[in-house]
C-alpha cells in the first residue's frame, strides 16, 4: 500500500499538467476525474494535518507589498518555500495586506485571508490548500485550480519512488520566463486606502510601471509625460516647467500637486519671477508615476487643482540582495556627446528585520544653443548628480519604519531658448546665465497594522537652493538706458515641510474609510539684485548697482480630511469626501535698491488668510470582473496670496488676490477584453472655473502682478488603450480631446489688449494631444530576446497669450517626435541602441516674446542618437 504522499501524488497525477509559463502549474479537468480527485484530495486533510502542523508554526521572512490576492499567494508560496494549491474559483477580486518581517508563515497566511471567508489545511509538509468556507472543495474543483508553486520541486515527485523531471524541462528552469501574454496589472496607492490595481480604481488614474518605464528609455518628465492624456508642460529647461493637466493653466501657485512618495516637491515659484518651478527629478530606481487627473482636493489638498503626480520610489526589500549598474552614451546633433551612469543596491543587514537600498546617478548631457554674441557653443549644457539612500525597519510583524535622503545637484550651463533671428539654436543674450539647482528630500514613515485599520504617519522635508541669473539688458532698453548690458542675480531658498498622520480601515462590512490630518509649512525666499557685466557677459559684483529687491513668503497650511467607501451591492459603490483646510501667508518684500540708488524704499509687509471646505462625490457600478464605469463631481481649490511690491510711488500694485476653485464632472469607463490582451479607458469630464488667477499688468508701464480675473471652463475627451494582440506585440496609445477656454471677459478686457475675453483660449494648452508606441519581442535564442520600439507623441498648436490682441502673442506650431529603440534582453542585462527625436524636429515647446527682444524659442533636444547598457545581480 502506498504511504498517503504518494496517494496524494497518484490523486494529482491525474490532474495535474506541467505549464511552463510564467512558472505555474495549471490544473487540468483531464479525464473526467478533476472533481472526483479534489475531492479525495480533500477527504484527506483531516488525517494529515495534524501530522503536519508544525510545519506551519515555522518562521519565514516576508515581503510582499499590498497587491491582488492571487498575486499576494503567489508571493507567499514562494518567500515561506511550500506550495499553496487552490481554486482560481475561489479566489475574491481583492486587495490583501501587506506583509513585511520575519514570521510564522500561520500568522502570515491569516494575514492574507483576513476578510476573505477562505480557510485552508495543510496536505503535507510542504503544500497548503485553500478553500471556500461556504462551499464544497469538489465543486470548486470542477472550474480548474491553480497549484501555486514556490520551488523547483513538484507535487508529483513527493511520490515513493520519485523520477527525475525531464531534460528539456531542467534546462528551461534557469532560462528567463517567457513574457506574460496578458497585460501587466499595475499596483497604485493613490486612493491612499492601501494597494488597488490602477483598472479598480473608480477616478482618471495613469500608472506608468518600472518596466514600462525602461522599455521607452525615460528618466525625466519630458520623455513620459505625452504617454498621459491630458498632460502637457511648459518647458523652458531642466528645472523651469510647469505642469498643466486638462487645460487648467495660470500664473500662481501651482496647479497640479507633485509628489515623491510622501513628500510634497511641487514647485512654489508662484510669481513666475524666476527659477524655482517644478524640480527635475531624475527617474533611477522609480517603481512607478502615478497621474492623477482631475481635482484630488479631498485626498491631496489646495495644491492639486486640475491633478496630481506621484513619484513612487522602489523601497527597500527585507529578504533579498539585488542591484543593477547601467549606463548610457549619445550624441546629440549640433550638440556633443552626452553620458550617464546609475548604480542600485538592496542590501538585507538583519535577516526579516532591517535592510537598506541605495541608488546613485550621474548625467551629463550636452548643450545644443550657441551664444553668437559672445561667442559661446552649446551653452545649456546639463550636469547632474544624485542619489538616494532609503532604510526600513520591521519592527515587529505589524510595525514598520522607513527613512530616506534624496539629494541631487544640477548645473545649467545656460538657457535653452534660441532666437530665429539669429539662426538655427543660436541667440545673442548680452549675458550668460548658468544656474545650479541643489534639493535634498528628507523622509520618515511609520506604518502600523491594527487588525481592523492601518495607520501611517509621515513626515517629509523638501528643501531646495536655485542660483537663477537672467539677461537684464532689455528691461533696461524698455526703460530708456541704451548699451548697458547688465545681468539679474537671483539666489532663492524654498523649503516645504509636510506632516501626515491618516488612518484607513479593512473592516469585514460594506463601509470602508480613510481619515487624517495634515500640517504643512512653506518658504520662500530671494534676494535680487541687477548688476552690470564684462565683455564676457559676467557680473562684475554681487551687490546690486542698478537695482535691488528682496522677497521672502511663509505660508502655512492645516487640514483634515476623509472619505468613506460603501459597497451598497456587490457591485454597486460610492465614495463622499470632504477635506477642511486653512491656510495662512505672511510675506515681506522691499526694494532694497532703487534704480541706481537711492534710500531703500519702506518694505511692505502683507497678510492673507482662508479658511475652505472641498468636497467629493462619486459613484462606481462594477459591470462584470472586467468593467467598471463611475461618475463622479469634485472640487479643486488653490489659495490666493500676496503681490511683493512695485516701484515705490512711480508703480504700485494691488497688495495681493483672492483663491480661485473650480468643479469637475467626470464620468469614465474601465475595461479589459480577451482575458487582459486588450485594455480601454474612456472618460469624458467638464470642468467649470471661477475667480482665475492671472498676469495683470498695471496701465502705463505695464508692470506684471497677479489677480483675480472672470470664469473659464474646459471640456474634454481622454482614451487610453493598451493591447497584445499577439504573442510578444504590445500596442499603446492614447488621445486627450479639450476645449479650455475663458467664459467671462477679464477686468479691463475693453482696453487692455493683453487681457483675455469671453471664448479666448488658455494659453499653452492645445486642443488636441496623442501618442502611440509598438513593442516587438522575439526570442533569438533559448535565453536571449531581441527588442524593437517606435513611439510618436503629438501636440497640437496652442499659444502663449489669451488673443492675438496682444503685442506679446506668440502661436506654438504642433509638432510630433519620434523616438526608436532596438536592444537585446536577458534575465539579467540589455543592451538597446535608440534615437530620440529621430526626424530632428524643432518642436515649438514655449516661447518668449518682448517688445524690446527678439522672439525666443524653447525647443525640443534635437536628434540624439546612443547606446545603453545595464546589468543586474
Amino acid at each position: 500500500m502506498l504511504p498517503l504522499f504518494s496517494v496524494d501524488a497518484l490523486m494529482l497525477y491525474w490532474i495535474v499538467r506541467i505549464d511552463n509559463r510564467n512558472g505555474e502549474l495549471k490544473m487540468q479537468n483531464q479525464f473526467g476525474y478533476a472533481a472526483a480527485a479534489m475531492a479525495c484530495l480533500m477527504a484527506l486533510l483531516s488525517t494529515q494535518a495534524s501530522a503536519f502542523a508544525t510545519d506551519l508554526e515555522r518562521e519565514a521572512v516576508f515581503d510582499l507589498p499590498q497587491q491582488p490576492l492571487e498575486k499576494a499567494l503567489f508571493g507567499f508560496s514562494e518567500q515561506a518555500h511550500i506550495q499553496v494549491l487552490t481554486s482560481s474559483a475561489v479566489i475574491p477580486d481583492r486587495i490583501a495586506d501587506g506583509i513585511s518581517g520575519r514570521m510564522r508563515i500561520r500568522r502570515a497566511l491569516d494575514q492574507l485571508l483576513h476578510g476573505t471567508h477562505l480557510k485552508y489545511a495543510l496536505i503535507n509538509a510542504g503544500t497548503i490548500a485553500i478553500q471556500s468556507a461556504e462551499s464544497e472543495a469538489a465543486s470548486r474543483a470542477a472550474d480548474g485550480a491553480v497549484l501555486l508553486a514556490s520551488t523547483s520541486r513538484m507535487l508529483l515527485a513527493q511520490s515513493s519512488e520519485p523520477s527525475p523531471a525531464p531534460t528539456a524541462q531542467k534546462e528551461s528552469s534557469t532560462h528567463r520566463p517567457p513574457p506574460s501574454d496578458s497585460i501587466e496589472e499595475i499596483v497604485v496607492t493613490a486612493t491612499k486606502r492601501g494597494e488597488e490595481t490602477a483598472q479598480s480604481v473608480p477616478l482618471s488614474i495613469t500608472a506608468l510601471s518600472a518596466r514600462g518605464l525602461k522599455e521607452s528609455g525615460a528618466t525625466e518628465l519630458s520623455e513620459w509625460s505625452h504617454s498621459v492624456p491630458g498632460l502637457v508642460f511648459q518647458d523652458q529647461g531642466p528645472g523651469d516647467k510647469r505642469y498643466i493637466i486638462r487645460g487648467v493653466q495660470s500664473i500662481g501657485a501651482p496647479t497640479v500637486g507633485v509628489y515623491l512618495d510622501n513628500a510634497v516637491i511641487s514647485g512654489s515659484n508662484g510669481e513666475d519671477d524666476g527659477g524655482g518651478k517644478n524640480i527635475d527629478i531624475r527617474l533611477f530606481d522609480i517603481d512607478r508615476i502615478e497621474v492623477l487627473r482631475g481635482p484630488q482636493g479631498t485626498l491631496y489638498g489646495a495644491g492639486s487643482l486640475s491633478g496630481t503626480i506621484r513619484l513612487v520610489t522602489k523601497q527597500p526589500k527585507l529578504g533579498q540582495f539585488e542591484g543593477n549598474a547601467g549606463a548610457e552614451l549619445s550624441t546629440t546633433e549640433k550638440g556633443g556627446r552626452n553620458y550617464s551612469v546609475n548604480g542600485t543596491i538592496n542590501l538585507p543587514l538583519v535577516d526579516g528585520k532591517l535592510a537598506m537600498r541605495a541608488v546613485g546617478w550621474r548625467v551629463d548631457d550636452s548643450g545644443f544653443i550657441d551664444n553668437i554674441r559672445l561667442g559661446l557653443r552649446d551653452i545649456n549644457t546639463e550636469k547632474t548628480n544624485g542619489g538616494r539612500a532609503s532604510l526600513t525597519w520591521a519592527v515587529t510583524d505589524r510595525l514598520k519604519v522607513t527613512g530616506s535622503v534624496l539629494y541631487q545637484e544640477q548645473n545649467i550651463g545656460g538657457k535653452s531658448f534660441f532666437f530665429p533671428t539669429d539662426g538655427d539654436l543660436k541667440n545673442s543674450e548680452f549675458t550668460q546665465g548658468p544656474r545650479t539647482d541643489r534639493a535634498t528630500i528628507s523622509q520618515l514613515e511609520v506604518n502600523y497594522q491594527f487588525d481592523k485599520f492601518n495607520l501611517d504617519v509621515s513626515s517629509a522635508y523638501f528643501k531646495r537652493f536655485v542660483d537663477f541669473k537672467f539677461d537684464s539688458t532689455p528691461i533696461l532698453i524698455f526703460f530708456g538706458v541704451p548699451d548697458l548690458p547688465a545681468v539679474t542675480l537671483q539666489p532663492e531658498d524654498s523649503s516645504i515641510f509636510t506632516n501626515e498622520a491618516r488612518l484607513s480601515s479593512k473592516l469585514d462590512g460594506p463601509f470602508q474609510f480613510v481619515a487624517g490630518t495634515l500640517y504643512q509649512k512653506l518658504k520662500r525666499s530671494f534676494v535680487s539684485s541687477v548688476v552690470t557685466v564684462d565683455a564676457n557677459g559676467l557680473a562684475t559684483q554681487t551687490d546690486p548697482n542698478i537695482f535691488g529687491r528682496t522677497s521672502s513668503k511663509k505660508v502655512e497650511q492645516y487640514a483634515v480630511f476623509g472619505e468613506g467607501t460603501y459597497q451598497v451591492t456587490p457591485k454597486l459603490s460610492m465614495i463622499v469626501g470632504l477635506r477642511w483646510f486653512k491656510s495662512t501667508e505672511d510675506a515681506n518684500s522691499q526694494n532694497t535698491f532703487p534704480f541706481f540708488g537711492g534710500p531703500p524704499e519702506l518694505p511692505r509687509v502683507s497678510h492673507s488668510s482662508e479658511t475652505k471646505v472641498t468636497p467629493k462625490v462619486s459613484v462606481s457600478y462594477q459591470i462584470n470582473s472586467d468593467a467598471l464605469v463611475y461618475a463622479l463631481a469634485a472640487q479643486g481649490f488653490r489659495q490666493g496670496g500676496t503681490n511683493d511690491a512695485g516701484f515705490g510711488a512711480i508703480i504700485q500694485v494691488p497688495e495681493g488676490f483672492k483663491s480661485d476653485s473650480l468643479w469637475n464632472y467626470e464620468v469614465g469607463l474601465k475595461s479589459s477584453w480577451l482575458e487582459r490582451h486588450l485594455i480601454f479607458n474612456l472618460t469624458a469630464y467638464a470642468i467649470r472655473w471661477t475667480d482665475i488667477q492671472t498676469l495683470n499688468r498695471t496701465p502705463g508701464l505695464g508692470f506684471p502682478y497677479i489677480g483675480n480675473a472672470g470664469k473659464a471652463s474646459s471640456d474634454g475627451l481622454e482614451a487610453e488603450l493598451t493591447a497584445r494582440p499577439i504573442s510578444g506585440l504590445e500596442l499603446q496609445g492614447s488621445i486627450s480631446v479639450q476645449n479650455a477656454r475663458l467664459t467671462e471677459d477679464q477686468p479691463l478686457a475693453a482696453t487692455d489688449n493683453d487681457a483675455g475675453r469671453a471664448g479666448d483660449r488658455i494659453p499653452n494648452t492645445p486642443k488636441f494631444t496623442a501618442s502611440g508606441a509598438t513593442q516587438y519581442t522575439h526570442a533569438l535564442t533559448s535565453s536571449i530576446d531581441g527588442v524593437v520600439r517606435a513611439q510618436v507623441s503629438y501636440v497640437g498648436s496652442s499659444q502663449t497669450y489669451f488673443s492675438d490682441r496682444s503685442a506679446f502673442y506668440q502661436r506654438l506650431a504642433p509638432y510630433a517626435l519620434n523616438d526608436f529603440r532596438l536592444g537585446l534582453q536577458a534575465e539579467r542585462w540589455n543592451a538597446t541602441v535608440f534615437v530620440k527625436n529621430a526626424f530632428d524636429r524643432r518642436a515649438e515647446v514655449d516661447k518668449l516674446y518682448q517688445t524690446d527682444s527678439p522672439l525666443s524659442v524653447f525647443t525640443a533636444r534635437p536628434r540624439t542618437i546612443g547606446v545603453s547598457a545595464d546589468y543586474r545581480f
